[in-house]
């Protein structure tokens, strides 16, 4: 079945590279391309049991679909739809899967992927201050999860604490880059640290956040 998921790509897209215009049709192919690669590595997660990492790359796959199907409606339409909803079927899946495993550790990983987003999108409007409480805070929690729960996917708990920590001293260091800033990282630390004392192993989080266009 994965093979001929495959070969029907490859068909796809050799029909869709010249049934559009440019550059119209070119951006609807290139959204709808990315969305297909995603999609592709999604399944091949989920086939080998690395679920929250396929769930996150069903939510781009979707996140393309979706857009493509809002904005370029004359982009072969029926496929389009056909296939998003195909998406959402093994999303579903693929969530009922890593919820079983430990329904309380998901809604704290996506919540902290959520967080995690936020700090990022901090930094990227250059607001050093919010994005260093925010992901200290992501950085305590996912330590939190990995050694509260350490079956639960550690490799992508791994990866997600790296891509936090990578923020951070990048944040960090803008945010200390004056003698206010480092005064007002010393204590953002501080203030963190002492809270950590007080926090269980588990983060408490709302329920998974997941993008409508994945689950309307």
């Amino acid at each position: 079945m994965f093979r001929s998921w495959l070969n029907w790509i490859s068909a796809f897209l050799l029909f869709a590279g010249g049934a559009q215009s440019k550059p119209e049709g070119s951006v609807a192919e290139d959204l709808w391309y990315q969305g297909v690669v995603a999609y592709t590595r999604a399944l091949a997660q989920s086939g080998k049991g690395e679920w929250l990492d396929a769930l996150e790359h069903y939510q781009i796959a979707a996140d393309r679909m979706a857009y493509v199907n809002g904005k370029y409606p004359e982009f072969q339409k029926e496929i389009v739809e056909f296939r998003l909803e195909a998406l959402r079927n093994d999303a579903a899946r693929t969530y009922n899967e890593i919820c079983a495993l430990d329904h309380d550790a998901a809604d704290a990983y996506f919540g902290l992927l959520e967080q995690l987003a936020a700090g990022e999108r901090q930094a990227s409007l250059q607001d050093w201050e919010a994005s260093v409480r925010t992901l200290l805070i992501v950085q305590r929690d996912l330590l939190g999860l990995r050694l509260g729960r350490p079956e639960f996917f550690p490799n992508t708990l791994r990866y997600q604490l790296r891509r936090c920590e990578l923020q951070l001293q990048s944040s960090e260091g803008r945010l200390g880059a004056t003698k206010e800033g480092r005064a007002r990282l010393m204590a953002l630390q501080k203030e963190i640290e002492d809270q950590d004392l007080m926090n269980p192993i588990l983060p408490d989080r709302p329920e998974i956040a997941m993008s409508p266009a994945l689950f309307p």
